[in-house]
Formats: C-alpha cells, sequence, structure tokens
C-alpha cells in the first residue's frame, strides 16, 4: 500500500508543478512577440517533457514507488483542473 501512496504523491507533485509551469509560461508568453513567444513555448514543452519523465523512470526504477499510481497522480491533477474550469464555464 505504501508504494501506491508514494506514487500518487509524486505523480500529483509532478502534475502540480506542470500546472503551475504551463500558467507561468502563459502569463510570460502573452506579452512576447512571435518568434521569441515559439522559442519559449518549446522550451517550456521540453521541461515538462523531462519533468514526466523524471518521475515515470523514478518510479519504474525505485521498488518504493508504484509507476501505475505514479501515472494516476500525474492524471489526476489535469482531471481535477479540466472538471474545475468545464463547471465553472458552464454557468
Amino acid at each position: 500500500m505504501q508504494p501506491v501512496i508514494i506514487g500518487l504523491l509524486l505523480g500529483a507533485a509532478v502534475g502540480l508543478v506542470n500546472f503551475g509551469l504551463l500558467v507561468r509560461l502563459s502569463e510570460k508568453v502573452a506579452d512576447m512577440e512571435a518568434k521569441k513567444a515559439g522559442a519559449m513555448v518549446m522550451l517550456g514543452y521540453l521541461l515538462r517533457i523531462v519533468l514526466y519523465g523524471g518521475a515515470v523512470i523514478a518510479a519504474v526504477l525505485l521498488p518504493g514507488i508504484d509507476p501505475l499510481a505514479t501515472g494516476g497522480g500525474i492524471l489526476i491533477v489535469a482531471l481535477v483542473y479540466t472538471i474545475r474550469y468545464t463547471i465553472k464555464a458552464s454557468k
């Protein structure tokens, strides 16, 4: 049971950091010229992919972390924000 909890916590932490990076990047890019903004978006994308990859690789290689729970933790953050803003937009 403990590897599942650790995996969920790791995944949720990665999901929250990813969301924070995405929000911060979108605020920065809003005022940039298109060419510079495109490069910044690509750099942010690569950073987030490395973050996801690091979490998944750690979950697979370390025996105390459940990889499926890590994936679930990552997905739950996206799911919560999607549901939250879908409900908020429909009001």
